[in-house]
């Protein structure tokens, strides 16, 4: 196997919605609701990539992201040069010069192709495009998805370069952009939405109590936050997010695997009859 199941994990993690591609290509699998299924529930993740060591495809849409696709004249690079269409990359360092704007600070993939996909975050919806600033430029958001870095085909490696975090989608560029109208939401839908959205925040919060402990302290925290999981109305898959999530977060401070599994333990003897 591959680093792939790490890596997978390691973007849900960031709140990417992953989901598998073919081994060794860029669809998703036949018969599986693609993009759709999308997920950064660890648990999930994890048994995904268990046996298989599938590519990796990121749902921009439920990411909150809009990725920059951008090519290369795959018969001839260098036609640019002699008069020709610039080439997607060309495009954006020129356009990015006359914005004065660093490129380099947000997380980037070079395709296994040679081109380059420019990730940004953005909370407001934008829908994909193809050709939106001419040739070999496209807009990967919305319901669409980008092939990970990790990934590999027969072209090649798709591989993270530059920086290390996304940065907010720049106001130059999403003025440049198509904002999809802000649908009509339901009161059921919205409550939906405020409960995921509760979910998160109360896990965060958890999540940062263990990471803060200090030295000494972390088995009791651990302890503490374990009966408190358990206390929250959280559905099963919500409880087993919890936990992976916790306990991510305990190995990094310096837990080990017994003492947490033996904590989760007796604490879900405790936890209230759902």
């Amino acid at each position: 196997m591959s680093d792939r199941p790490d890596l997978a994990v390691s973007y849900a993690q960031r709140g990417w919605h992953v989901f598998p591609l073919q081994v060794g290509g860029k669809q998703p699998l036949k018969g599986s609701r693609g993009f759709y299924a999308g997920s950064i529930a660890l648990v999930q993740v994890r048994q995904w990539w268990r046996t298989t060591d599938y590519n990796i495809g990121i749902w921009t849409g439920g990411s909150d992201l809009v990725v920059i696709d951008l090519d290369v004249d795959k018969e001839d690079a260098s036609s640019w040069a002699r008069g020709g269409e610039l080439p997607g990359i060309s495009w954006w360092l020129k356009t990015c010069e006359i914005a004065e704007y660093d490129w380099e600070q947000t997380y980037c993939v070079v395709t296994a192709s040679g081109g380059l996909h420019v990730y940004f975050s953005s909370e407001k919806p934008y829908p994909p495009a193809v050709g939106k600033f001419g040739a070999l430029v496209d807009v990967r958001a919305g319901n669409s998805y980008v092939v990970a870095a990790g990934s590999q085909t027969d072209v090649g490696e798709f591989e993270h370069c530059c920086g290390d975090q996304v940065q907010p989608l720049p106001e130059w560029l999403a003025a440049l952009l198509d904002p999809l109208p802000t649908p009509h939401v339901s009161p059921l839908e919205q409550l939906s939405r405020d409960s995921r959205n509760t979910f998160e925040s109360s896990l965060s919060g958890l999540c940062r109590v263990l990471q803060d402990a200090g030295e000494g302290e972390r088995n009791n925290t651990f302890n503490w936050v374990a009966w408190k999981i358990g206390q929250h109305w959280w559905s099963a898959d919500e409880q087993d997010t919890a936990i992976d999530r916790v306990q991510s977060i305990g190995s990094a401070v310096g837990l080990t695997e017994k003492e947490m599994n033996d904590t989760l333990k007796a604490q879900r003897a405790k936890w209230p009859a759902r």
